[in-house]
C-alpha cells in the first residue's frame, strides 16, 4: 500500500512541474531575446504615409531584424523574426529603411515611369525615394534600449 502512495506522489510531482514548465512557456517566462517595445511615426515632407514598410536591420551583431507598417496615421509597431506581431526586437543599433509599393496608376502624371504599358500591365512600382530603400543608402540609425522605444522619421520627396 505505502509504494502506490509513493508513485502517486511521484506521478502528482511530475505532472506538477510539467504543468508550471507549461505556464512559464505560454506566458513568455524567460524572453531569451530580450525583446523590447518599439513604436513610431514616418512623414513624407511632413505629411503621415500610410502603407510604408519599416525595416530595422542590425548594425552590431547584436541586434535581430525586425519589420513593421505604417496605418494611415503614420504609425507603426515593430515585429521581431521570432515572436508575435508588434513584440518589438532586441536592444543594439540598426540601419533602418523603408519601402512603399504603389500601383503605377497613382503615380503623379509625368512621371516616366506611367507608361500605358506599365498601367495595363497593373504594375506596382517604388514610392519612396531611393535613398530610403536599402540599409546602406539609408540615412536613419536608431539604438534599441531597455524600455520602451519611441521614433519619428521624417522622410523627404527631394
Amino acid at each position: 500500500m505505502k509504494r502506490e502512495t509513493n508513485q502517486s506522489k511521484v506521478r502528482c510531482f511530475i505532472v506538477g512541474l510539467c504543468c508550471f514548465m507549461l505556464a512559464c512557456i505560454l506566458s513568455g517566462c524567460g524572453n531569451e531575446f530580450d525583446l523590447q517595445n518599439i513604436k513610431g511615426t514616418v512623414t513624407l515632407d511632413g505629411a503621415p504615409v500610410k502603407g510604408v514598410s519599416v525595416m530595422f536591420a542590425a548594425i552590431d551583431g547584436q541586434g535581430r531584424d525586425c519589420g513593421g507598417y505604417t496605418d494611415a496615421n503614420g504609425t507603426f509597431t515593430m515585429t521581431s523574426s521570432v515572436g508575435k506581431g508588434g513584440d518589438g526586437t532586441s536592444p543594439g543599433r540598426y540601419k533602418v529603411y523603408f519601402q512603399k509599393m504603389v500601383p503605377v496608376t497613382d503615380l503623379p502624371n509625368g512621371d516616366p515611369r506611367k507608361t500605358q504599358m506599365a498601367i495595363a500591365q497593373s504594375a506596382m512600382v517604388e514610392s519612396l525615394p531611393e535613398k530610403y530603400l536599402d540599409k546602406d543608402s539609408s540615412e536613419f540609425e536608431v539604438e534599441v534600449v531597455k524600455g520602451r522605444n519611441q521614433f519619428t522619421f521624417d522622410l523627404t520627396s527631394k
